[in-house]
């Protein structure tokens, strides 16, 4: 039988009742916030402390000019997320490209990663973010050959991906040689 958390508190969250919903297999609680909203948060969220107020507490501890990772706040915008969340405009420090990020964005460790703009991966050097397609961020790069060329995140990264293309491994030597265009 499922514990009883009833009146318990987590965080900002007092649970008040238990709800016949479920997130995986942890049982969602109807609970009320310290600013007086309700929240439906999952036993696991709650007793991990993953989930402790409706968002309130974010949106208390982030500020217009506060820098969290790579970016800084400019504002908090009036519009949210279709689950509530609460959109910030903010700016990357390190390519200052502007971006509206949630509050659970800037609570994701990928905002401590550091920007690779200006990176080298190989021959390739990243110029700007260029677009975002089947969840993967795509960054316009220039070849040291003078060619520019568009790839995806861990395809530099991991080195998959190391020039536009000039580049092209001899499994003969076991060696990488420029491409001069002969087949």
């Amino acid at each position: 039988m499922a514990k009883d958390i009833t009146n318990k508190r987590f965080g900002r969250l007092v649970a008040k009742e238990k709800t016949d919903k479920r997130d995986g297999s942890s049982i969602v609680w109807k609970c009320i916030c310290d600013c007086g909203k309700e929240k439906r948060v999952s036993v696991s969220r709650l007793s991990s402390g993953s989930t402790k107020s409706c968002g309130c507490l974010r949106r208390c501890s982030i500020e217009a000019g506060q820098i969290i990772g790579r970016f800084k706040i400019n504002k908090e915008l009036e519009s949210r997320t279709k689950k509530g969340l609460i959109l910030f405009e903010c700016i990357c420090q390190e390519c200052n490209e502007e971006k509206i990020l949630s509050s659970r964005q800037l609570g994701d460790e990928s905002t401590l990663k550091p920007c690779i703009v200006g990176k080298k991966f190989g021959k390739l050097k990243v110029l700007s973010y260029s677009h975002t397609k089947d969840n993967r961020k795509y960054w316009k790069c220039i070849c040291e050959c003078g060619k520019t060329h568009k790839v995806f995140t861990s395809n530099l990264t991991t080195g998959r991906v190391q020039s536009c293309g000039c580049l092209k491994y001899n499994p003969r030597k076991n060696i990488y040689s420029v491409y001069k265009g002969k087949k």
